[in-house]
């Protein structure tokens, strides 16, 4: 039970950047973020049910709404290659991306979704953190 006001997430929660132990990926995550992520996947699948759109931007939207730290915590410990720019990002990301994948499998935002929810919905296809490498093409608005 917590008192009012205060939140049951812990307030370390989301705020490293250095991989540990708590934070790498494929790491357990909270409650709150298993929600989050369990929220955004069904939005996403609602929408494309309804017809409503293809969901890619969808489950970020939903996950933000409800675990503002979840990006940080799911991009914790990988690699992470940011393209953004006036133009040529799209491109520029796909060629990237082909190119790290010679190596080893890539986690990218491939359909576009540029901000920071579209991000988040790419990570969120990889929960356990078994991709390290990651390609985003980034808004430059949302850096």
């Amino acid at each position: 039970m917590t008192r009012r006001g205060t939140s049951p997430v812990p307030a370390s929660f989301g705020t490293s950047h250095a991989p540990s132990e708590s934070n790498a990926p494929g790491a357990r995550l909270s409650w709150r973020a298993h929600t989050a992520i369990l929220a955004g996947r069904t939005a996403a699948w609602a929408s494309r049910r309804a017809g409503r759109g293809a969901g890619g931007t969808l489950p970020g939207t939903v996950a933000l709404r409800m675990a503002p730290q979840l990006v940080t915590r799911l991009a914790a410990g990988r690699r992470i290659a940011v393209v953004s720019g006036t133009n040529g990002k799209t491109t520029t990301t796909r060629m990237l991306t082909l190119a790290l994948e010679t190596a080893a499998p890539v986690l990218s935002n491939r359909d576009g979704s540029n901000l920071v929810r579209g991000v988040l919905a790419a990570l969120m296809s990889d929960t356990r953190g078994r991709i390290r490498t990651c390609s985003f093409e980034v808004d430059e608005l949302a850096l």
